[in-house]
């Protein structure tokens, strides 16, 4: 509330003074920064406008103290009762049974009907407590070579694409496999992990190989489909969920539907509009969405293949997308620079929640929803007047609250990936190296990577797919 005062003040009045009182207290928020260059989070459900997240974070522990008193108000609840009768059995019983909780899956719930003010469903975690878990080198490695460069089977393994080899290994072991390609573009595991598929080149042809991944000590290809255009080239593929098809780009812009696992062409989705940077199925299966190096984006009905909407933007250096992994509707795309970020629900066609900036101080390089918080994480480098840059991964609840920030690479985290159970987070950039962040704060297990939904759903809850709108705000 402090800082909202403050910056409605220093709008008002530009000649503010730097101190305040007969001791010349500095005051506590920064008063030559340009606000007339900033925008702040828009929520166009109710209008309502919030000042600058990303601004706001050099005021030490804004985002951190709203989760503590939530916390502290569940494990200790304030009561009339209480206050009156501390030792009435029926408070001593209630609060008898937050001693056995973990409080790292303790969550508060919304208890008012308005909903107006969530920008999208989510069910963050109660306090930051990510922390990385293990470091792997990747010499040569470069991540923003493209969307699809790593890929987490739900089987253990993970693969890396470094252009001319294809590297797997499984993590926390010395198991380690190294495959000699002519080039590969692009890879990705199919849902239950049993198939790899690769994008690489055959005598200057653009092949999609499918790898049998039964064995984990041993695989070979299992069929293969070669394009005719010689100058064309998969570089982005992802699967359908349940896995009986595979949607994949290519650089001549467009999009070509395969069936798995005979990699029969189903469908050519024809486009003008350049190079494609990202294919990505809905999490129900009801849309497809791809987007190009320049911003525009077009969604497909999955069931009919139709043109549902497309949305063309100008002066984009690069854009990403994400869905929202419960409701399949809501598509979060973001703007490199100037940095933006859009909530677009897909079947209205509206954008319901926007952040949008003009000035060039802040970059946008990643993002990506976890499917259990439903949290959005937005790598970002960020310019300071001193003209430093800040390198962060910063964890949304909302448009407006920032529940966590990562920090361990030396330079921009341009590319995240989710293990199969989304309690483990793997981010890469050019300084060779690959972190796996322990995101749930859960211990070290040799079977963690073997945790299966029901599991998950047991401790943080099923609201994730009864679509429940719950969030600490």
């Amino acid at each position: 509330m402090r800082n909202i005062e403050a910056c409605n003040l220093i709008e008002n009045n530009e000649n503010l003074p730097r101190y305040f009182g007969d001791r010349f207290i500095p005051r506590r928020y920064p008063i030559n920064n340009n606000l007339s260059s900033m925008c702040s989070r828009h929520n166009i459900l109710n209008g309502s406008r919030t000042p600058d997240i990303i601004r706001l974070r050099k005021s030490d522990g804004y985002w951190r103290t709203k989760n503590y008193t939530e916390v502290l108000k569940t494990v200790l609840p304030i009561k009339k009762e209480r206050i009156c009768k501390l030792t009435d059995p029926v408070v001593a019983s209630h609060i008898a049974r937050f001693y056995h909780l973990d409080l790292r899956t303790v969550t508060v719930e919304r208890i008012d009907s308005n909903t107006s003010e969530f920008d999208w469903p989510c069910k963050p975690r109660v306090k930051p407590m990510a922390f990385t878990d293990s470091t792997h080198d990747l010499p040569g490695f470069r991540a923003n070579f493209g969307p699809n460069i790593i890929s987490w089977s739900p089987r253990g393994p993970v693969a890396a694409s470094f252009r001319k080899d294809l590297v797997l290994w499984i993590p926390q072991t010395l198991s380690t496999l190294v495959y000699r390609l002519n080039e590969n573009f692009a890879i990705s595991y199919n849902p239950s992990g049993t198939i790899l598929a690769v994008s690489c080149k055959k005598a200057d042809l653009a092949v999609l190989q499918l790898w049998d991944c039964t064995e984990q000590n041993f695989i070979y290809s299992m069929t293969e489909n070669v394009l005719n255009e010689k100058l064309d080239q998969i570089i982005c593929i992802d699967w359908e969920p349940s896995g009986g098809y595979i949607a994949c780009g290519t650089i001549g812009g467009n999009v070509i539907i395969f069936r798995a696992p005979d990699l029969k062409k189903i469908r050519t989705l024809e486009n003008s509009w350049g190079k494609i940077s990202t294919v990505k199925f809905s999490p129900k299966r009801n849309y497809l969405v791809a987007n190009n190096v320049v911003g525009n984006t077009k969604i497909w009905s999955w069931k009919s293949c139709d043109l549902c909407c497309e949305i063309s933007k100008t002066k984009i250096r690069n854009s990403y997308m994400d869905w929202h992994p419960w409701n399949g509707t809501d598509l979060v795309m973001a703007d490199s620079c100037p940095a933006a970020i859009f909530v677009f629900n897909v079947p209205s066609k509206t954008i319901v929640a926007r952040y949008q900036r003009t000035d060039e101080t802040v970059y946008i390089e990643y993002i990506i929803f976890n499917k259990i918080s439903a949290e959005l994480l937005v790598s970002c480098t960020i310019i300071e007047i001193d003209g430093n840059s800040v390198n962060e991964i910063l964890v949304l609840a909302s448009l407006d609250r920032i529940v966590d920030v990562l920090k361990s690479h030396d330079d921009t985290v341009c590319f995240m990936i989710w293990n199969p159970n989304g309690m483990q987070l793997a981010t890469a950039c050019d300084d060779d190296a690959l972190y796996i962040w322990n995101f749930f704060a859960l211990k070290d297990s040799p079977k963690h990577s073997e945790i299966k939904p029901k599991k998950a759903e047991k401790k943080f809850g099923t609201s994730h797919k009864l679509g429940l709108f719950r969030c600490l705000r």
